[in-house]
């Protein structure tokens, strides 16, 4: 089986500050937790499976591919859910959503039955056509996740997932990851500083601290 994503002493800086420190690591398919405190690389390493940053040292395959020279084309085949707002104001959700599907690649029409879809199964019937500016925190959480599988990708990077959420919402997000963990089409990296989102979700995990792997299994 191929790994879905294998990193060869990986280092990277931000000036002076080495967010990764000589990371080797081989993950096979699956539903895997990475889990650290805040600042440990989470967000870092999951920027580099996605190629929207090249390492400083080493190299870094997704899916058998160098992300160096196919970030584009993986891109296609991954979904990213960033722990930050990402948002557009003046759309509604059903525009938001189906807009991540043309930017993977997808045509409108395509796009636009497939956001349907898509919400109608996250529960956001009612909110597909309202602003994004009205929406709860956990109403854009349940859209960030919209655009992550809006386009079918096979893989799913979901970077702190339950941020902000109230109990409840955070129930109903893991609940949802749940079920996509335990598709057998699908492959998920969940990062959380949360030990119990990723007991729940994930069958093993990588645990980061200071830019270092300091456990696997």
């Amino acid at each position: 089986m191929m790994p879905l994503f294998q990193l060869t002493d990986v280092s990277h800086f931000y000036g002076r500050v080495r967010a990764l420190r000589e990371v080797s690591l081989v993950v096979e398919p699956g539903a895997i937790g990475l889990v650290g405190q805040n600042g440990a690389g989470k967000s870092t390493l999951m920027q580099i499976l996605l190629g929207l940053i090249r390492p400083s040292h080493g190299t870094a395959r997704v899916l058998g591919h160098d992300v160096r020279a196919s970030g584009i084309q993986l891109r296609g085949r991954i979904g990213y859910m960033p722990e930050r707002d990402a948002v557009v104001s003046g759309l509604n959700g059903i525009e938001y959503a189906a807009l991540a599907g043309e930017l993977c690649g997808m045509s409108r029409k395509q796009a636009l039955r497939r956001a349907h879809e898509t919400l109608s199964w996250l529960g956001m019937e009612e909110a597909r056509y309202r602003r994004l500016e009205q929406y709860t925190v956990g109403m854009k959480q349940r859209l960030k996740l919209a655009a992550t599988l809006v386009h079918d990708p096979e893989v799913l990077l979901l970077d702190e997932p339950t941020a902000g959420l109230d109990p409840d919402g955070r129930a109903d997000m893991l609940s949802v990851l749940s079920s996509l963990a335990a598709r057998p089409d699908k492959s998920l990296v969940l990062s959380s500083h949360l030990l119990g989102d990723v007991e729940r979700v994930c069958t093993s995990a990588v645990v980061l601290d200071r830019g270092q792997v300091v456990g696997t299994g």
